[in-house]
């Protein structure tokens, strides 16, 4: 996998089909400062650990993929930017499950496994291309750490690296509410509203821009 470069959020969410990792960098980049060669260093790290997994079946891939990520572990502060942020995850071994699973994806991408994100707009797994039975690495339990389970693959669909980042910066806006940052909040709604979205969707994301720009006044 090519290397992780200093893009602006603005070019990767115009962009057809950037990587998990690579947007989840320019976001973080909007709202702190972070070290990009770093973080690609940190998940090129975690890749050669999975590198013995190419010659295993799919099950196996992500069985050893589960044993990598046992490094880290999730956590969900009520407030905060810290655990969405991929470049501090990776320095503390910690973060919001769907930013280990964009640090597992790419990893697992970099080794060479076929791997992606499936969500149900509330859970969000790693799953793998190749395997047809409904297993998926879940790595969103504080308490028992990543897993290999079962899921409902009818219930859930592929989510590309636009959707991913969508509902992190979701998440962002509602903590930085709840913590009385507002102008946090403003700059990840105007992020959200940099990605690809249905007319419905952009209609319902710029009134609520517009209500907590109305804070402010």
């Amino acid at each position: 996998m090519d290397p992780i470069k200093p893009t602006s959020f603005a070019a990767l969410a115009g962009a057809a089909c950037p990587g998990h990792a690579e947007l989840a960098v320019a976001m973080t980049a909007e709202i702190a400062h972070v070290d990009g060669p770093a973080v690609d260093a940190q998940l090129d790290l975690l890749a050669l650990e999975l590198a013995g997994a190419r010659s295993l079946a799919p099950a196996g891939q992500l069985a050893e993929l589960t044993d990598i990520m046992r490094a880290f572990a999730a956590v969900e502060p009520h407030v905060g930017s810290r655990d969405l942020r991929i470049d501090r995850v990776l320095h503390v071994c910690e973060g919001h499950p769907l930013t280990l699973a964009t640090i597992a994806v790419d990893a697992a991408r970099r080794a060479g496994l076929d791997v992606g994100i499936i969500g149900d707009g509330h859970t969000h797994v790693v799953a793998h291309r190749q395997l047809e039975q409904p297993l998926a690495v879940d790595l969103g339990s504080a308490s028992r750490g990543p897993r290999v389970r079962t899921v409902d693959a009818d219930a859930m669909s592929w989510r590309c690296a636009h959707q991913v980042c969508f509902t992190m910066l979701g998440e962002l806006v509602s903590r930085a509410v709840r913590g009385g940052d507002i102008g946090l909040a403003i700059r990840a709604a105007e992020l959200r509203l940099e990605l690809p979205l249905g007319d419905g969707v952009r209609g319902c994301q710029e009134g609520a821009l517009a209500r907590l720009r109305a804070r402010l006044n």
